[in-house]
């Protein structure tokens, strides 16, 4: 498994955002393709809902799908500094948010509901303790 300081260097210094991860999605065409052929078939009882915690939104691929899907607050967590400021400035609206988090807890969100908690294609890079 990737460790902390990988993640933190790969997601937040290295790693080249062009194409702002639809290239993890060109199996599919591209993610409008997998959203509503694979992911949204599986989450439509779900949505729309009041409140949404997306965690490791990257740079949004699955951001632009949930967020207008979101009736009430929509908030996005990642440890990647360079993913949080690229989704403030892309899909800021007065019902998101967007937190750098320490890789390890979710302080920033902590006592709040949310209906739906999402997480896709990310948590593979999460070390087991940090599931735990």
């Amino acid at each position: 498994m990737p460790t902390y300081d990988w993640n933190i260097k790969t997601w937040g210094e290295t790693y080249n955002w062009r194409q702002e991860g639809e290239e993890w999605s060109s199996a599919w065409g591209n993610s409008e393709t997998q959203w509503f052929g694979t992911l949204l078939p599986r989450l439509h009882r779900f949505l729309p809902c009041e409140n949404v915690l997306e965690i490791a939104p990257g740079f949004g691929r699955w951001t632009k799908f949930l967020l207008p899907l979101t009736i009430g607050r929509y908030v996005g967590v990642d440890i990647s500094e360079s993913c949080i400021v690229h989704c403030n400035e892309k899909y800021k609206s007065d019902n998101s948010s967007f937190f750098q988090n320490d890789g390890f807890s979710l302080k920033q969100v902590w006592g709040q509901k949310y209906d739906l908690i999402f997480s896709f294609d990310s948590l593979v890079h999460a070390e087991i303790n940090i599931l735990n």
